[in-house]
Order: structure tokens, then sequence, then C-alpha cells
């Protein structure tokens, strides 16, 4: 199938530099840009975003990115000196994404202060994909699974007739 498409002059300089900067076929360059603007469009009618997910790793990090819909947040003691910050996800493939942060918990540690006496620390996170809720609720701690439970549970929109 061919397609012509007519490009205004004023806009002539959008194809010449996408064409630049994918070093592709500029048939190649607008198929990309019309998934990606599907993918996006897609979303926002499932009322999904763009999820952005800094993951931690020796002391540096690199973003994730996806479309879905944060479903809760849930902070609790991974050990006695750690904390986990964990969110779940529902992806635009209606998998369930949990993306879990763990730093240290300030507050139980017992370090020495002040001159002389650097602490250190490092975060941590990970982000695991699973194709069922109950897969993902074996994963967490009781009181996370049940939470997550009750809140897919739920409605997501409610109509008032108000």
């Amino acid at each position: 199938m061919n397609k012509m498409i007519y490009v205004a002059d004023r806009d002539a300089y959008i194809f010449d530099r996408a064409q630049e900067l994918s070093q592709t076929s500029l048939s190649s360059t607008v198929v990309q840009a019309l998934r990606l603007y599907i993918e996006r469009e897609d979303a926002k009618s499932a009322d999904l975003k763009e999820i952005r997910l800094r993951m931690y790793k020796n002391g540096s990090f690199q973003v994730n990115r996806f479309y879905g819909r944060r479903l809760m947040r849930y902070r609790y003691n991974h050990t006695p000196t750690e904390l986990c910050e964990l969110s779940v996800y529902i992806t635009a493939k209606g998998r369930y994404a949990a993306y879990r942060r763990l730093e240290p918990d300030w507050s139980t540690d017992n370090t020495a202060q002040g001159p002389g006496h650097e602490v250190t620390y490092e975060i941590t996170s990970t982000l695991d994909t699973y194709n069922t809720l109950d897969t993902l609720a074996e994963s967490l701690p009781e009181a996370a699974a049940q939470r997550l439970r009750d809140v897919v549970a739920m409605d997501a929109v409610v109509d008032l007739d108000i």
C-alpha cells in the first residue's frame, strides 16, 4: 500500500530532523512515530499514564518507562534495618508490575554520627511483572496482599447521580 503525505513548507524541517535522528528511511521514521502516537493515545483513552521508575543499582540509576495505572503504594519493614516502598501498577497489557525500592530505615540506625563517622548507604530497586493477581500476591507481605485484593475489587469509577 502506498500513501502520499503532503507536508507544509513550514513543517518540512520536522521531517528532515526526524529522518536525521532515526538514520533510516523517512517511511520507517513516520511509521515509528505513528506507533508511538497510537500507543500514547490508546493509553490515554484507557485512563493510563506514562509511568517512569528509577531503577537503582550500584550507586546509579536508569529510568524504566511503561504505560499503566498505579493501584497502590505500601511501605513496610523489609528487614529490621531496611524499609521497602512498594508500588503496584496495572500495565497497558493487563499485567501487574511491582516496583520495590529498598532503603535504610534511619529510625533504627545506631550508627555514630558526627565528624569522622561517615554513614554510607545504598538504595536498590526492582521491577517485577506478574500475569495474575494471585501470583503477585504470593510475593507480598500478607497485609499488602490483602490491601491489593481490596483495591482491585473496588470499582475504578463510580457514577454518581447528583
